[in-house]
């Protein structure tokens, strides 16, 4: 359709027939997975020009519904896995506190799309490589989700408990730590001594207060996504409803 001068006036034409504002759409590019993500938002959206624009060419191919169906399928498949990679490309902001959430969002899909035939060849592969770099979550995430206020221990529990069942039909399997909750604890309490030691030694703290009592409250998490752009999506509405539950 971007092919010819002519070819593009015709789509500028049939957009402005369906009141829509002219573009050049998003192409699609093999080395950049996002790039189909983009293209599919992008012809999704414009998808009355689109068929108006053929319409219009005569053109021999047609985009019947269940093409669009598909391309809507895979649109709302691939979201997730951009919106995580914007939101981790940022650096004004912390991101470690928000790893196990987005490996929540992550499971939810692959566990929603599982079983859809169209797809199941394309997760298995995903899952296969997902496992292999997520099977066995650092501490690090785990502790900076005990730090995020809106989780703390009882959220970071939770939060484990549900990525670990996102894979319950899968055939690769997940290990979240969950068992060892305990030794996270222990490593939390340890990172923080290391800190009471050397302030102690500057004379900047006169007691140490006991973090007992914030690893094992049962205080609610509190409720709340500083993240804007995905306070729209389902997935992200179910973590943040489940983290309140969940205590």
């Amino acid at each position: 359709m971007f092919a010819s001068s002519v070819r593009y006036g015709q789509f500028r034409n049939a957009c402005r027939s369906v009141g829509m504002r002219p573009k050049k759409l998003q192409t699609d590019c093999e080395h950049r997975w996002n790039s189909t993500y983009m293209m599919l938002k992008d012809v999704l959206h414009y998808r009355n020009a689109i068929q108006r624009c053929l319409a219009d060419m005569a053109c021999r191919y047609s985009v019947t519904n269940s093409d669009w169906e598909y391309a809507e399928l895979l649109c709302n498949f691939l979201q997730p896995f951009y919106e995580a990679t914007n939101y981790f490309s940022g650096v004004d902001y912390a991101t470690s506190n928000s790893v196990l959430r987005f490996l929540f969002v992550i499971g939810k899909v692959f566990s929603a799309h599982r079983n859809i035939p169209s797809l199941k060849v394309i997760i298995a592969t995903m899952e296969e490589k997902f496992v292999k770099y997520w099977g066995e979550t650092p501490y690090l995430f785990a502790i900076a989700c005990i730090l995020d206020p809106r989780l703390n221990f009882k959220g970071m529990e939770t939060t484990l408990s549900d990525i670990e069942e996102c894979f319950g039909t899968s055939s690769y399997t997940i290990r979240c730590h969950k068992e060892q909750s305990s030794l996270i604890s222990q490593k939390l309490k340890s990172l923080f001594a290391e800190y009471v030691t050397a302030m102690e030694a500057d004379g900047q703290v006169n007691t140490v207060s006991n973090t007992s009592a914030t690893l094992t409250s049962t205080h609610p998490p509190l409720q709340g996504n500083s993240w804007d752009a995905s306070s729209s999506s389902s997935v992200e509405d179910i973590f943040w409803e489940s983290r309140s539950k969940g205590a």
